[in-house]
């Protein structure tokens, strides 16, 4: 990327060079502030995911350990002596 040119952009304002639209002297700066702001709302969105999906990882384990409803069921087959868990 690019990096906007102030001292370029001085000398082109005072030749009177137009300062607004696409070829504008402020057009490389606008566009080197939009992609920075797009490039930190993108970081800012996968930092969000990669949270909730730890956050919701956690839930998940202390909705298990604290559900009244789950039960754990173990039990030994007889005669082949392998336990058996079940969780419902």
């Amino acid at each position: 990327m690019e990096k906007f040119d102030f001292e370029k952009a001085v000398k082109e304002l005072l030749a009177c060079k137009k300062i607004g639209g696409k070829d504008g002297v402020l057009a490389p700066l606008v566009k080197e502030l939009v992609e920075a702001a797009l490039e930190a709302e993108i970081e800012s969105l996968i930092a969000d995911e990669i949270l909730q999906g730890k956050k919701t990882e956690e839930t998940d384990t202390i909705e298990k350990q604290s559900n009244p409803q789950a039960v754990n069921l173990s039990f030994q087959l007889q005669g082949t002596g392998k336990e058996v868990s079940s969780f419902k």
